[in-house]
């Protein structure tokens, strides 16, 4: 036998309003993150030393790990990237 359940269907009118406010605010923060990639690369553009200006680039741009940066400058410690890092960070802090 069938069964057959009455009920009221229709459209969640709440969820969709909070769905789009969600949305609304995800765009606004792919907005800032986009504005903090452009500032990040411009930054790295200003570094005279390009040995440094790629390794920022691996690292904070493509997302590489210190390990993969060691391999890619050919570096016998991954410490030797991290530490020029460092060092350029605390000279403009």
């Amino acid at each position: 036998m069938l069964s057959i359940k009455c009920g009221i269907t229709g459209i969640n009118i709440k969820k969709y309003q909070l769905l789009d406010k969600y949305e609304i605010k995800l765009k606004a923060f792919q907005a800032l993150l986009d504005n903090l990639r452009i500032e990040v690369e411009e930054f790295i553009q200003t570094i005279e030393d390009s040995e440094l200006r790629r390794i920022l680039r691996y690292r904070y741009h493509d997302d590489f790990s210190w390990i993969k940066i060691m391999h890619l400058m050919e570096y016998e410690s991954e410490d030797k990237a991290r530490k020029k890092v460092n060092r350029l960070l605390e000279k403009i802090e």
